[in-house]
């Protein structure tokens, strides 16, 4: 019989951490694509901000969509040693 270690509820905290964290991550990046979107910057030096800040963006973006996923994870894998903690506390009996 293996024994099965783990702290379902602090996998739990974790993965709100990082949802929030994400959440954050998105929220920020919104908020800088407002605000460049509103500016009335012209010419060569501003497409090229522009293309920087639109660059910058997408790549935040997939951070933070890989951040929710990895909190999806940590939610899903907390469930399974939640499952074989009891499992094995029932075989203890």
């Amino acid at each position: 019989m293996s024994v099965v270690t783990g702290d379902p509820a602090a996998m739990r905290a974790a993965a709100a951490q990082l949802r929030f964290r994400a959440e954050t991550v998105g929220t920020t990046v919104s908020t800088v694509d407002s605000g460049v979107a509103g500016m009335t910057y012209a010419g060569p030096a501003a497409d090229a901000f522009r293309t920087r800040i639109s660059t910058a963006s997408r790549t935040l973006r997939d951070v933070s969509a890989r951040m929710a996923g990895v909190a999806d994870r940590l939610n899903r894998e907390a469930a399974v040693v939640e499952a074989q903690l009891l499992q094995q506390a029932r075989e203890q009996r």
